[in-house]
């Protein structure tokens, strides 16, 4: 189960790196996601 979880991560980080900049929303959101996401132990 936790490479499961492992592999889910990698696939978001994945996904995330070349969609946010498609993404409908303001460019500082994205800042603060990017940000949060480098707090995050996974």
């Amino acid at each position: 189960m936790l490479n499961t979880a492992l592999q889910t991560v990698e696939r978001f980080h994945e996904a995330w790196a070349k969609e946010k900049r498609n993404l409908p929303q303001r460019r500082h959101v994205t800042e603060r996601i990017d940000a949060h996401l480098k707090t995050l132990r996974v």
